[in-house]
């Protein structure tokens, strides 16, 4: 009877310390919504964050972009990025990327186009270059209860990848956490044409899914 008293409160401190841990790790803020890697056939954005101890945060969204090189005149060019074939495979292989060669832009030519920072995917020989412009600028947004709901919506959007930033701010507005989610937005299908059309066979993979595919399968390695 002993051990199993022993046993009993053994189980109970290792769950009162879970408990603990699983509270300390508890961010304080969150985006609910959109889910991140999902791919959308839509033309906006719906944007719900969950905040949390009454903490300040600040959302901006980012749309990213295939680098083009310079145009005759030395300009920047940018191209959209083809998301037909996406799914949240390629989106996660995307954020990976993402994360592991992220860097803010010095170049004044890219700041004329609004890019304010560039990555690249897969392997050296077939790198592909992409750059990330601002589509909304940050918005702030304070809890004022224990649990907060903050929503944006960002609408006219075109087909593409974008990303969604949550930065939590302390009393003097500097971050504290951040946290990033992709979205892939596709054509956004008219209901009434899609009734009296047959959907077309899938079309071939785009040099970029190709690329994104082969970057998953070296992240695996």
């Amino acid at each position: 009877m002993k051990h199993l008293k022993r046993v009993i409160s053994f189980l109970l401190a290792v769950c009162m310390l879970a408990s603990v841990c699983a509270f300390a790790a508890t961010p304080k803020a969150s985006i609910v919504s959109p889910v991140e890697n999902s791919v959308l056939a839509d033309d906006s954005l719906l944007i719900s964050v969950k905040v949390l101890d009454k903490k300040k945060v600040q959302v901006t969204v980012f749309e990213e972009k295939e680098y083009g090189g310079l145009d005759k005149d030395k300009k920047v060019v940018l191209k959209d990025i083809d998301t037909q074939d996406f799914n949240a495979d390629i989106l996660k292989a995307f954020a990976a990327g993402f994360e592991k060669t992220y860097k803010l832009v010095e170049k004044p030519e890219f700041k004329v186009k609004n890019i304010v920072a560039n990555f690249s995917l897969g392997e050296e020989n077939e790198k592909q270059e992409f750059n990330e412009i601002v589509v909304a600028e940050p918005t702030a947004y304070t809890a004022t209860g224990e649990v907060g709901a903050f929503t944006k919506k960002i609408e006219k959007l075109t087909p593409g990848v974008y990303r969604i930033k949550l930065e939590v701010l302390d009393k003097d507005d500097k971050v504290e956490e951040t946290y990033s989610h992709f979205v892939a937005l596709q054509k956004k299908v008219d209901e009434k044409a899609a009734e009296t059309k047959v959907v077309p066979v899938e079309a071939a993979k785009t040099s970029l899914v190709q690329s994104l595919i082969k970057f998953i399968k070296s992240l695996v390695k």
